[in-house]
């Protein structure tokens, strides 16, 4: 799959922040789901401006880890969000 470059959080899904965590509720199907430090972080990267690049670059620069690894991240949890329609991909702006 390729990952789009940009991402909008879907308007039924309503988060949460619980200390370094995070949790999100689907309205339509009434699930929750909880996210990492670093899922939520990148939550946030999503809102702000929904650049899938920058939450890379931003989650490299925070954690300290390479950008393989972080890439990797990226990828698993837009592609885990999109599946559960937490996220939708966008056109850029």
């Amino acid at each position: 799959m390729t990952l789009p470059r940009t991402v909008s959080i879907a308007e039924t899904a309503i988060f949460s922040q619980i200390a370094d965590d995070g949790v999100v509720l689907d309205i339509n199907g009434g699930k929750y789901y909880s996210l990492s430090r670093t899922a939520s972080f990148l939550w946030a990267c999503f809102l702000k401006d929904g650049s899938v690049e920058e939450a890379i670059d931003r989650l490299v620069d925070t954690f300290d880890i390479d950008r393989a690894t972080a890439e990797n991240d990226v990828r698993e949890l837009v592609e885990d969000l999109l599946a559960k329609k937490l996220l939708v991909a966008r056109e850029a702006d």
